[in-house]
C-alpha cells in the first residue's frame, strides 16, 4: 500500500517532533507499505516590504540593544541545530515527497499520490481550518478515492470553536476512521457526531531495545541527570534550587538538552549543555540515572528506555499541555512522578518503578496502536 503522512517536519531542535515522524513512518515501512511523509507547510502572511522596514526600524530605534541580543541568540540557536543536525537524520531514516507544497492550493493543483493519506500524530488539529491552508491536516485535498484516515491527531484543547464545528464535522465525515491522543479529541469528535478512538503517539509503536540499536553514545560523559528542557525559560519552572543540591548530593554531573517549543530553547542551568544528535539524545534518556523534563515525549521515551523521572507540570498559560502526560502517566499508574512542588522532588526520585508492571501496560497500548493501523 503507497502511504502519505502529513505533520511537522520541519523542526531541527524538537526531538518528540522529529521521533513521531520516524515511527510513525517506519512502522509502516516495517509492514511492507510504501510509505513517505509530505513536504508541506503553511504559508506565511507577508506584510509590504515598506511596511516590514518602518516596523523594523521602529523596534531597533525603542530598544537597539534588544534587537541585537535577539539576532545573537538566533544566531546562536541555529549554530546549536547545525550541531544537532536533525537533517542527517531526517534524510537517513525517513522518506519524504519529492515535492515541497506552499500551501492547499498547490497540494489541489498536484495532490500526492497514494492509496492512504494520513493526518498525525501531534497536535494537527491544533491548527484551525479557519485559516485555509490548515486544512491540509484535515486532508481537505486528494481524490475521492484516497481513503483518509487520522493517527494520534491532538486538538490540544478542551473545546473546537463553536462556529468552526459545522465544517468540522463534513472534513472528518470523509474519514475511513480517526484515532486521537487525548480524550478531549474523543469528546469533540463525539460532540459532532464522529466516532473516533484512543491511540498510543506512535513512539510506543516500538520498544525501547529498538531505540538502543539507533542510539549513539557521548565518550567521556560519566553518571549524569537529564534535563530535557523544552517550554522552560526559568530555572524556578523545575524547582531547581532543589534539584540541583539533590544532584550535588547524588555526585552526578548535570547535562542538559534544549529545544523549541512555545518559547525559544535558551541556556539557563549551570550545568553541562548538550546539543544532541537525534541518536545522541535517545543515548542520554536511556544512560542517565534520572531525567527531569515538561516534555511528553521526553516522558515517553524514559518511559521506553526504563529510565526513573519526574515530570514537571508547565504552567500558567501553558498548563493545558499537560493534559496529555497526566493521561498518561494515570494509565500507567505512575501520576506519583509528577512533581507539583520543590518538597516532592526527592521522595519522587527516591521511589522506585515496578517497571515490569509499566511495560506491560506500554506493550498493550502498542497493540491498540498496531491493530488501528491494520489496513486489511
Amino acid at each position: 500500500m503507497k502511504i502519505c503522512i502529513i505533520s511537522f517536519w520541519t523542526s531541527n531542535n524538537n526531538y518528540g517532533q522529529l521521533f513521531q515522524g520516524y515511527a510513525l513512518q517506519n512502522y509502516l515501512r516495517q509492514q511492507g507499505h510504501d510509505v513517505y511523509h509530505l513536504k508541506y507547510r503553511t504559508r506565511k502572511v507577508q506584510r509590504p516590504l515598506l511596511i516590514q522596514y518602518i516596523i523594523k526600524s521602529i523596534k531597533f530605534i525603542i530598544n537597539p540593544y534588544k534587537k541585537i541580543k535577539a539576532i545573537k541568540a538566533n544566531n546562536l540557536r541555529c549554530n546549536h541545530d547545525e550541531i544537532r543536525d536533525f537533517i542527517s537524520f531526517r534524510n537517513l531514516y525517513m522518506n519524504f515527497s519529492t515535492i515541497e507544497y506552499n500551501g492547499t492550493d498547490s497540494l489541489k493543483k498536484n495532490p500526492p499520490i497514494a492509496d492512504y493519506y494520513i493526518t498525525g500524530s501531534d497536535q494537527v488539529w491544533a491548527q484551525l481550518i479557519s485559516k485555509k491552508d490548515n486544512r491540509a491536516f484535515y486532508l481537505d485535498f486528494g481524490e475521492k478515492k484516497t481513503n483518509k484516515i487520522a493517527y494520534a491527531a491532538s486538538f490540544a484543547m478542551t473545546q473546537y470553536p463553536k462556529e468552526l464545528l459545522p465544517d468540522l464535522r463534513q472534513l472528518l465525515l470523509k474519514f475511513k476512521k480517526i484515532g486521537v491522543r487525548e480524550n478531549d479529541g474523543i469528546n469533540i469528535c463525539k460532540n459532532i457526531g464522529i466516532n473516533a478512538i484512543l491511540v498510543p503517539d506512535p513512539t510506543i509503536l516500538f520498544k525501547g531495545e529498538d531505540y538502543r540499536k539507533l542510539s549513539t553514545p557521548i565518550s567521556k560523559l560519566k553518571k549524569f541527570a537529564f534535563i530535557y528542557s523544552l517550554n522552560i525559560n526559568n530555572p524556578q519552572q523545575i524547582y531547581w534550587e532543589t534539584l540541583s543540591p539533590f544532584i550535588n548530593q547524588k555526585a552526578l554531573n548535570t547535562v542538559v538538552t534544549t529545544a523549541d517549543g512555545l518559547i525559544p530553547a535558551c541556556e539557563i542551568f549551570e550545568a553541562q549543555y548538550i546539543y544532541a544528535t537525534p541518536n545522541e539524545w535517545l543515548w542520554l534518556i536511556d544512560n542517565a540515572e534520572f531525567v527531569i523534563t515538561a516534555s511528553f515525549h521526553g516522558i515517553i521515551f524514559s518511559i521506553l528506555m526504563n529510565t526513573p523521572f519526574v515530570y514537571i507540570p508547565l504552567q500558567n498559560v501553558k498548563a493545558g499541555m499537560n493534559n496529555r502526560v497526566i493521561l498518561l502517566l494515570k494509565d500507567l499508574g505512575l501520576e506519583n512522578r509528577i512533581c507539583y512542588a520543590k518538597e516532592q522532588i526527592k521522595p519522587i526520585l527516591d521511589t522506585e518503578i515496578n517497571w515490569s508492571k509499566v511495560n506491560m501496560t506500554i506493550n498493550e497500548m502498542r497493540e491498540t496502536g498496531k491493530s488501528f493501523l491494520n489496513f486489511q
